[in-house]
């Protein structure tokens, strides 16, 4: 019947609809236009705050290295001062004097250079240890460090002078010449073995050293804790790779890599005869419990999260902002009853915080990368009651400390630990079809049953810790 009466009255009327029909789309072009035009402002608005952003980060950067180009030469002519001071009490025999000296300029976070560190190697039980350590990159590594000494320190109970120089510097003659004159050299942990971070044609991962250098090292080598970290879908390592870790095996008196998906994969660049060597060794990070007296805990209700966003290609796939807030809109839930920290381990991690924002959620800015002492870092993971970790240190960290952690798995070595301390149920599978609801139910799970989860935790470590002690002893000869 409608559809009839329309039918009458357009046809009596045609040339009266048509000019309405007519008008009506130039209004609704217009009002496109106008629509169209307010979202540009909006879009200009939100650049140019951006661009204030910037500029200001950038002002604050530019000052900061100022700082550190002063303090830089403040520290090398201090470095002149100190190095002709410790020759002349080495001279005189007054080792106590200077070792002391070394502890106490060690404890203030001093770096010493090549010429530094020869005086160290001047003591008994020194070893040179090389590491990714920095005070402005991975915020992970600033911890994993000296707690992979101070694991050494704890098992063996007796002093070790340790001559640190960066794993990422090429090694050459005056390298070798400093690790000769020590006991032995020490590299670790970290996930070193990845091959766009500090590229090279010498070696194919991190430590860009030659096969002529190595071969000229006569003391006994050791790597512990170190990780096979090539992301998923990333191309594989370059040939030269293959044959640099084939003499690397053959040459070093221990590799223990920190979880067996690492052991499995560098086996699988090895020949037959070399696989044994390889086993594993717990990241220090895992067992700090076990090497350092943990901070009281405060008994609020807070959950932690890291994000992660180097290589964000391999890690979210084409999915990449449809994930985030999913965790983000998990975490919304949460507001209410616990306060919710982010926990930014560098830079970039903090791409997450538009997307916190735009789910409308309170949360509080966490930088670890500010250089944070032992104690600091341990007081950091100590706090939450449950920590959502995407990186590999912000999920080892709390689960040393005791923290009950939930992987969101990016990347394979989160769930090689899982796997290792058998216990895939604390992790989330990023890419799987429902993350979202996987994500809920599992932290669901696990804030409800935290104190059996803490349980287990300290069983894991307790297993992690032997396997550490025994490598550790076995390596030094204790």
């Amino acid at each position: 019947m409608i559809s009839r009466l329309l039918k009458y009255i357009f046809n009596e009327h045609r040339e009266e609809c048509y000019r309405c029909i007519n008008i009506g789309k130039a209004e609704f072009k217009g009002y496109s236009s106008q629509y169209a035009f307010m979202q540009l402002q909006e879009e200009i608005r939100y650049l140019n705050s951006q661009y204030d952003s910037l500029l200001n980060e950038y002002d604050r950067l530019n000052s900061r290295l100022n700082e550190l180009t002063d303090q830089n030469v403040r520290l090398s002519q201090h470095c002149d001062d100190l190095y002709y001071d410790l020759s002349e009490k080495i001279k005189s025999g007054d080792k106590d004097s200077v070792a002391n000296l070394l502890k106490l300029y060690t404890e203030q976070g001093r770096q010493f250079d090549s010429t530094q560190c020869l005086i160290k190697t001047q003591f008994p039980n020194a070893y040179v240890h090389l590491s990714a350590f920095s005070k402005v990159g991975n915020a992970g590594d600033n911890l994993l460090v000296p707690a992979l000494r101070d694991s050494v320190q704890k098992v063996s109970n007796c002093p070790v002078t340790w001559c640190h120089k960066s794993v990422r510097d090429v090694l050459d003659a005056e390298s070798v010449e400093m690790i000769n004159a020590t006991q032995g050299l020490v590299i670790g942990g970290g996930g070193l073995f990845l091959k766009d971070t500090n590229k090279n044609d010498i070696s194919g991962w991190q430590w860009p050293c030659s096969l002529n250098e190595l071969d000229k090292i006569q003391v006994p080598m050791y790597m512990l804790g170190v990780g096979y970290n090539r992301f998923r879908g990333q191309e594989d390592f370059e040939p030269y790779f293959r044959e640099h870790i084939n003499e690397i095996v053959r040459r070093f008196s221990f590799i223990g890599l920190r979880n067996h998906g690492s052991v499995n994969a560098i086996r699988s660049y090895l020949s037959e005869d070399l696989r044994g060597k390889v086993c594993y060794h717990p990241c220090a990070t895992t067992v700090l419990s076990k090497i350092y007296h943990l901070p009281k805990r405060s008994g609020d209700k807070v959950i932690a999260l890291n994000c992660a966003f180097d290589r964000s290609a391999f890690r979210y796939g084409g999915h990449k902002e449809e994930k985030l807030r999913a965790i983000a809109k998990v975490l919304k839930q949460y507001e209410g009853t616990y306060t919710i920290k982010y926990y930014a381990h560098m830079g970039s991690d903090k791409e997450m915080l538009s997307i916190l924002d735009s789910v409308g959620l309170k949360y509080k800015l966490v930088e670890l990368d500010r250089g944070l002492t032992v104690d600091e870092f341990l007081s950091v993971y100590c706090e939450p009651t449950l920590v959502l970790a995407m990186r590999g240190h912000a999920q080892m960290i709390p689960f040393g400390c005791g923290t009950p952690v939930l992987s969101i798995i990016t990347h394979d070595k989160l769930q090689w630990f899982l796997e290792d301390i058998d216990h895939m149920e604390w992790g989330v599978e990023i890419q799987d079809d429902g993350f979202e609801d996987k994500l809920n139910s599992t932290m669901g799970y696990m804030l409800s049953h935290l104190n059996q989860i803490k349980a287990e935790i300290q069983t894991a470590q307790d297993t992690l810790w032997e396997i550490t002690q025994k490598n550790i002893k076995n390596i030094f000869k204790l």
